[in-house]
């Protein structure tokens, strides 16, 4: 597995569009202002969309060009997404840039729809950051707790280590599992089966988050990944922040534990991260291991290379 070389003060972030279309950009000036002032540079970003949808930012070809011109630039060390949205699935047959990204070992950064890249990323072996964004984490929302993990994770070839997980966050089944970090939206995770960039899940620890999904619907994607053997074939999961928008959250927690019931690996529940303000960033593509009894994620490898 290919890792990019760690981020170090006075490198320089290119931010990346690939999805919805920016709503509030006084929030993305608000991270550049906030990561200038913790010594990174931030590339400008042309605000100009060639077509405008309601939920696209731009045209295919014009956010599949940004991704590209993102990765390719010799003068940046890391690719960060502003935000997430919808599109990203609409990139991947475009051409086979993704499958090349090894030879340009930049660090990717983004979570939501953006799990579309790290799962591309990760099938080119490829190491990538499931983490904050410029817009929604460094720009709205200013966690510290976020931007020192992010920072550490990104900046430590050693690894991060032991994290010990907050009290609210609960665990089913007993156990240690080790193996690849691998994960993402449900939505986005699902949406991979039968495409060139299907999840692989065998032997490794899955990571899953969803926001604004109905009940229902969190069963049908969880039974639809049953169905397709993913879930039988893992280490681990580990579940991160889940929450309905219409319903009260705790009902959509029992349709979680419902469904995970049939598994015998070790589970942690409500991990922070996912569409939170204080998250963790998980390292797509090197191993981990869990202990469901005293709720730590151990982060064994380091992320990123000298």
């Amino acid at each position: 597995m290919k890792k990019p070389h760690s981020l170090k003060p006075g490198d320089e972030i290119i931010p990346v569009l690939p999805a919805g279309p920016l709503k509030h950009i006084n929030r993305f000036y608000q991270s550049v202002k906030f990561l200038k002032k913790n010594k990174y540079k931030v590339r400008d970003f042309d605000f100009s969309p060639d077509i405008q949808h309601d939920y696209l930012c731009a045209s295919d070809q014009q956010r599949f060009n940004g991704i590209r011109q993102a990765f390719t630039d010799p003068q940046a060390k890391i690719v960060m997404g502003i935000r997430g949205g919808y599109g990203c699935s609409r990139l991947t047959q475009l051409d086979n840039f993704f499958e090349n990204l090894q030879k340009f070992n930049k660090i990717f950064c983004g979570f939501s729809d953006l799990t579309v890249i790290n799962l591309k990323m990760l099938k080119a072996e490829m190491v990538s950051f499931y983490g904050p964004m410029l817009s929604s984490d460094f720009g709205e929302h200013q966690s510290k707790f976020t931007f020192n993990f992010w920072k550490k994770m990104l900046t430590s070839p050693d690894g991060y280590g032991v994290f010990q997980l907050p009290d609210n966050c609960f665990s089913m089944n007993s156990g240690k599992a080790r193996g690849i970090l691998t994960g993402g939206c449900l939505s986005l995770i699902q949406t991979s089966l039968g495409t060139n960039w299907e999840i692989d899940t065998t032997d490794r620890i899955i990571f899953w988050e969803e926001v604004g999904e109905e009940p229902y619907r969190v069963d049908r994607m969880l039974t639809h990944l049953f169905d397709a053997g993913k879930f039988s074939k893992a280490a681990g999961v580990v579940v991160g922040n889940v929450r309905a928008e219409s319903v009260n959250s705790d009902l959509l927690w029992e349709v979680v534990k419902e469904r995970l019931s049939r598994l015998s690996v070790p589970i942690l529940l409500n991990a922070p991260f996912g569409h939170i303000r204080d998250k963790i960033t998980l390292p797509l593509g090197v191993e981990v291991e869990i202990n469901a009894d005293s709720r730590i994620i151990n982060f064994v490898e380091g992320a990123v290379t000298p």
